[in-house]
């Protein structure tokens, strides 16, 4: 089989990303899905890097890999990160009331005892209940402003940083969010929250398999998701639809266009 010059660059690109371990978790970056939209075009290597605010150095180790590459005249790196948030994971169920916000307060509580700086992200946009959890009411956001623009400060509870729609919206009324502006939302909260600094952030994902589950995991650097069920078969089924979300080429994984 004769093999095209753009598949040959492409797996030649790829192969060389697999030589880049992340220290901690070693694991190559691109099967722990970090490498993103992976792009060649005209001898030019565009991709994106899904990091925590510790894994920085990452960045100079990938161009010394890739300039290895005599074709290649050079590399453009665009980097994901919420910024301070070292490790983000995502709290996420197939079907709704199988206790996924219940079991992301809890791991949040129990990390904050052992002495980790822990935020809660409620993403839940269609019932957030994490505020109630932890005995927060409605509530008016501040808005600060930094050097990168103007962020969300979030509210503390039992220690842990907290952000939700639930704060903004008016009380028993349906959130009733759909494309572009679910998609705004969603995005605003992942980008314009001021957290500081963070070992871990958790996201309360929304049940199901739809637009917000999807924008989530494409625009944040999610290293890791806890799956959420109970024990009943149409609970393991759902469950086990969803994830499919964080392992194909739309979600966490390595993928490339020419």
């Amino acid at each position: 089989m004769i093999q095209s010059k753009d598949n040959f660059y492409q797996q030649e690109v790829v192969q060389l990303l697999k030589q880049v371990i992340e220290p901690i978790l070693k694991n190559d970056i691109v099967s722990l899905g970090m490498v993103r939209n992976l792009r060649i075009v005209d001898d030019y290597i565009y991709l994106r890097l899904y990091i925590g605010s510790h894994q920085h150095q990452l960045q100079p180790e990938i161009q010394s890999k890739l300039s290895s590459l005599s074709w290649c005249k050079k590399t453009y790196i665009q980097i994901c990160t919420i910024p301070g948030v070292k490790t983000t994971l995502a709290v996420s169920s197939g079907k709704g009331g199988v206790g996924k916000s219940t079991t992301a307060v809890n791991i949040a509580a129990a990390l904050k005892l052992q002495g980790a700086k822990v935020g809660l992200l409620d993403a839940d946009v269609y019932g957030p209940n994490v505020p109630q959890m932890l005995g927060l009411g409605q509530a008016d956001i501040q808005v600060i402003n930094t050097p990168t623009g103007d962020k969300f400060l979030p509210l503390e509870a039992q220690g842990i940083k907290i952000m939700s729609v639930g704060l903004l919206a008016e009380a028993n009324r349906p959130l009733a969010w759909r494309g572009p502006v679910l998609h705004k939302i969603i995005t605003q909260f992942l980008q314009d929250v001021e957290w500081g600094k963070l070992d871990y952030l958790l996201i309360d994902l929304p049940p199901g398999t739809g637009d917000a589950q999807i924008t989530i995991i494409q625009e944040s650097p999610i290293c890791g998701v806890i799956l959420v069920t109970t024990p009943q078969q149409v609970a393991v089924a759902d469950v086990r639809r969803n994830i499919y979300i964080y392992v194909s080429p739309s979600g966490c994984s390595c993928s490339w266009h020419h």
